[in-house]
């Protein structure tokens, strides 16, 4: 491909193929039908050969830097070069309201001659090909280069006259600082929800004298939050009882003793004029079992009371020390940055939560509590600098962008834990959560203490083993999303029916698939002290409550979409286990009671219990590694179904040899009403009106044959079960009976 001179009139710095470029609404078509293709193709040599022009100079020179990076990504020179339109970097100004949702109609091409500040994509073809590839519609690139290009222009007549690379290997530190003032000085307290005192023995970093101090309730300070890693160089001093007096010392603090990332944050405190930071390794006494368990339950408090947290969210462990800090340049973008474009098509739009969320540091156990409790955070990324409040997202690059104008992209999956109330902020915060990794597996529970903290406090209950006790029978009600095995490791008093015992990541589906349930059981938990009391719960039948008696509402509710209400009390009273035969079950087996006692932390109630067997759906499906399996009775007629994941099934389940499992009812259901409606719409001739619309919720458990509870079992009459969680499952009400259940005290450990 040839690139004849310019023609009389047009831009001499430009040749003929890149002429388009001279003009800026040609390079930024706002509100212009993007035609989607490219502005200019030509094999890489040709670009190469052209010296006089300053477009295909710059994409040469673009790709020589790539080249030196990634030597294998540039193996031919025939190869076809394209650059697609540009994509403008607008930076708003909070302040400054007229400067918010600019108009883009025409480029802010300024007359003080300030450059035109975008991102440019060059997109690397095949050799071969060379029509195809101008409309990426039609031809994905092999690989594409998102380059920061500055392009100046000059005014009024508004034609290019220089291109160059802008790349920022420092963030200004004076920038952060105006982000911090605006946030503290128009949101005030409604971005900081203070916990009322510090945990006891509290302790700090004072930069300006370089020792650990006891700090006040008062003192105002900045919490960090990192990924823990080997350091090879033996730079992890920590805070221990040997060392303790040494480090309170006035610069008794050598930073050459310490890892990079946290030299790096105090060099960032004085910078921003802070001087306390608290930093996990240096403010907690690491061999100090009882201090140190204490300052792990209070984690709500330490983030919460913090002006704002120093979050490192890094991609990789590989990189030292906080990019941009501390004469530490960052990477150069083309390395692996990538941006994300507003749906108009011509500008950058914020990708904080796809840089963050993408992180190393988002994948860890810990840092999910620290970023949740933290009301303000300074992310600090390989090439962008965030700050992040319930009002505002700032962005270097971008300025402050309003959730209330925000698109998907700045809004945040999980809600502040500070102004969690709802169950399915529970929900999601658990999904999230299980998903994470930990270097040791016993810290489950410890890394979500803070969180249940303030849910405890928001939602009025206690917390047992990660579930809240007042809506346990919901938060039982969690499923794999993939083979699930217990966590190496963990805890041993974990019980089998808390997610914190299993790994892997969870999902709460059945849970928002039951949006209306009864009562059936009454729980009791075994506490470590050997005793056995009852768990504040809610007690509602389909959203009525007991009455003042204690006694449970004998109608059926009047749904939209229900069958008649003389069927539905036809079916329930035939159902083994009803409302109306469960308060008559209240009292438990005092046998199974003693056995209960020696498994601290297992649930104890009483419960229809029944055999049953298990097949594959024929219409199963693989989706999410997990399979539908119908529960059937012991003539192999469907009576419910539960999903379980593929590799379990395969492991467990022998078509040729069926074998029994062992379930027991937790709770009643009623389907959503749009599968109400259609379930009575398409009902058969004769057919029961509410036979498939309710629901038992059923909990499908292996049982435990350990010497003692056998033992302890015959002595109570085999009138008890100790079992341990499998999954859950729901079974027909009106088709209970066929696999006739028997009312027994459940152990669930």
């Amino acid at each position: 491909m040839s690139h004849p001179e310019p023609l009389p009139g047009t831009n001499p710095l430009l040749c003929s193929n890149c002429q388009a470029w001279d003009n800026p609404h040609n390079v930024f078509r706002q509100q212009i039908p993007h035609s989607g293709k490219d502005i200019n193709a030509a094999p890489l040599e040709t670009l190469a050969q052209h010296r006089d022009c300053l477009l295909c100079q710059f994409v040469c020179s673009v790709i020589e830097e790539a080249r030196t990076a990634k030597p294998d990504g540039f193996d031919r020179l025939d190869e076809i070069v394209s650059v697609g339109p540009g994509f403008i970097v607008q930076y708003d100004d909070p302040s400054n309201p007229d400067n918010i949702n600019k108009s883009f109609y025409r480029p802010p091409v300024g007359e003080n001659g300030d450059p035109l500040k975008c991102v440019l994509k060059l997109h690397i073809h095949g050799h071969h090909a060379p029509e195809s590839v101008i409309d990426p519609r039609r031809r994905q690139p092999r690989l594409t280069l998102e380059v920061q290009a500055l392009l100046f222009y000059d005014w009024p007549e508004i034609h290019l006259m220089h291109i160059q690379r802008w790349e920022t290997p420092t963030f200004d530190v004076q920038l952060v600082k105006s982000w911090i003032t605006h946030c503290h000085s128009e949101h005030g307290d409604h971005c900081k929800k203070l916990p009322v005192t510090p945990p006891q023995g509290f302790k700090l970093i004072d930069v300006e004298n370089l020792r650990i101090i006891e700090a006040s309730e008062s003192v105002r300070y900045i919490a960090l939050s990192y990924v823990w890693g080997s350091s090879l160089t033996g730079r992890d001093l920590q805070l221990v009882r040997s060392n303790l007096a040494q480090l309170q010392r006035c610069h008794g603090l050598d930073k050459s003793a310490l890892p990079d990332v946290i030299v790096d944050a105090m060099t960032l405190c004085t910078d921003l004029g802070e001087r306390y930071l608290w930093v996990d390794r240096l403010c907690i006494i690491q061999d100090d079992p009882v201090s140190k368990h204490w300052q792990i339950l209070k984690m709500d408090r330490i983030y919460g009371m913090a002006a704002f947290t120093i979050v490192c969210a890094l991609e990789g462990s590989h990189v030292p020390g906080i990019p941009g800090v501390n004469a530490r340049p960052r990477r150069s973008s083309l390395h692996s940055r990538k941006w994300s474009y507003h749906s108009d098509g011509y500008t950058v739009e914020p990708d904080f939560y796809g840089v963050v969320d993408r992180s190393i540091w988002n994948t860890r156990g810990w840092t999910f509590q620290e970023r949740l409790m933290s009301p303000r955070c300074l992310y600090i990324t390989e090439y962008q600098v965030y700050f992040n409040c319930p009002q505002l997202l700032f962005q270097e690059d971008l300025g402050g962008i309003s959730y209330s104008r925000a698109t998907n992209s700045v809004q945040s999956p999980l809600v502040n834990v500070w102004d969690a109330t709802m169950r399915k902020h529970y929900f999601d915060y658990v999904m999230d959560y299980t998903s994470r990794e930990f270097s040791y597996e016993s810290d489950v529970l410890n890394a979500f203490t803070g969180v249940s903290n303030v849910l405890a406090n928001h939602m009025r209950t206690d917390f047992s083993f990660g579930l809240p006790e007042k809506h346990l029978l919901r938060a039982m009600l969690w499923e794999h999303i993939e083979y699930g095995q217990r966590r190496q490791g963990a805890p041993p008093e974990i019980p089998s029916w808390s997610w914190a015992t299993w790994s892997g990541p969870i999902t709460f589906n059945l849970a928002e698939l039951v949006k209306e349930y009864g009562v059936l059981v009454r729980f009791h938990i075994a506490d470590p002290h050997g005793k056995i009391r009852p768990l504040d719960m809610e007690e509602n039948w389909f959203g009525y409550t007991e009455n003042e008696k204690g006694q449970t509402v004998g109608r059926m509710p009047r749904y939209g979409v229900m069958p008649l209400q003389y069927d539905s009390d036809i079916l329930w009273r035939s159902c083994p286990h009803n409302p109306w035969n469960t308060p008559n079950r209240a009292a438990l087996n005092a046998e199974a009671s003693v056995l209960a006692r020696k498994h601290p932390g297992c649930l104890i109630f009483n419960t229809t219990v029944a055999h049953l067997f298990m097949k594959r759906c024929q219409n199963s499906s693989n989706r999410d590694q997990m399979v539908t399996l119908d529960l059937c009775d012991d003539k192999f007629r469907d009576i419910g179904h539960i999903r379980l994941s593929d590799r379990w099934v395969n492991k467990n389940i022998d078509v040729r040899r069926p074998k029994r499992f062992v379930a027991i009812v937790l709770c009643a259901s009623l389907l959503r009403k749009y599968r109400r409606r259609g379930i009575l719409r398409r009902r058969p001739a004769g057919c029961d009106l509410g036979k498939n619309v309710w629901k038992l919720c059923v909990m499908l458990v292996r049982q435990r044959r350990t010497c003692l509870d056998s033992l302890l079992i015959c002595f109570s009459g085999r009138h008890c079960l100790v079992a341990e969680r499998i999954g859950i499952g729901f079974v027909d009400v009106g088709l209970w009976h066929r696999v006739e259940p028997k009312w027994k005290t459940a152990i669930l450990v």
